[in-house]
């Protein structure tokens, strides 16, 4: 009996220690997996939605292809973008980032993740076991939910460089 001790508690140990080195991003006061931030700005909301435009525009080549929502009056832009994860048990990710820009501050809403395994070729939701089995996946949609929210505010909240106006 000793001799299979260590085979049941490695398990939680493996899982405790998952958990204590990640941070899941989970919504404010739900269990979805995503990630809200709030800035304010005291710029118009008309400047605003311009360099929320211009940003997506200059990040994403196919930006057209990606645009779900593009509400100028409402102050809304929501499209749904891919990511490759060049490691662990997925290989791509999927998620919706909705801009919401109101007088003076805009939110940002990064939600609805999913995620491709490297055996199936279909997107399933992510959970929290997923980023607790796998921490290149935890660490991956940290990384790309942070590059799009500080990209985001460092574009709209500075002057930014201004890109040909186009229609969407």
């Amino acid at each position: 009996m000793l001799k299979f001790l260590p085979y049941l508690i490695l398990p939680f140990l493996i899982i405790s220690n998952c958990s204590a080195q990640r941070t899941i991003p989970f919504l404010p006061g739900t269990s979805k997996i995503g990630k809200e931030s709030v800035v304010t700005t005291g710029k118009p909301k008309s400047e605003m939605f311009q360099s929320a435009r211009s940003w997506i525009k200059r990040k994403y080549p196919d930006y057209y292809k990606m645009i779900q929502v593009y509400d100028v009056a409402g102050g809304q832009i929501k499209y749904k973008t891919t990511a490759d994860l060049p490691y662990g048990r997925y290989k791509s990710m999927m998620f919706t980032v909705t801009i919401d820009i109101k007088e003076k501050k805009y939110k940002c809403t990064i939600d609805g993740l999913q995620l491709m395994g490297r055996l199936y070729n279909f997107y399933d939701a992510a959970t929290a076991y997923d980023f607790s089995v796998d921490r290149e996946v935890c660490e991956a949609v940290s990384k790309r939910f942070s590059e799009i929210e500080d990209g985001l505010r460092e574009y709209v909240t500075s002057e930014g460089p201004t890109i040909a106006r186009r229609n969407f």
